[in-house]
């Protein structure tokens, strides 16, 4: 019963590693979009950023968008990390 114990043990580990690894890159892609898109939009019309980065309200929205970004990261390393 010990070795059958230790086996599924080692089973779910493995589940928990690959449940967190698939978490991992998900908040890695969310983490990184806002600045694909962003990057993207530069490239195609650098004019439509313009109000964003080059006035007042823009900077605060920035700066709030940053902290948002901010806090969903640290939520979701805290949600991604399992331990058995």
């Amino acid at each position: 019963t010990t070795v059958t114990t230790m086996r599924q043990r080692a089973e779910l580990r493995g589940m928990v590693k690959t449940l967190s690894a698939e978490g991992v890159t998900s908040a890695r892609i969310l983490t990184a979009m806002p600045f694909v898109v962003a990057g993207a939009v530069m490239v195609m019309n650098p004019s439509y950023l313009y109000p964003l980065t080059h006035t007042t309200t823009g900077f605060s929205l920035l700066g709030a968008g940053a902290g948002l970004l901010a806090t969903g990261v640290f939520w979701l390393s805290r949600l991604v990390k399992i331990e058995v």
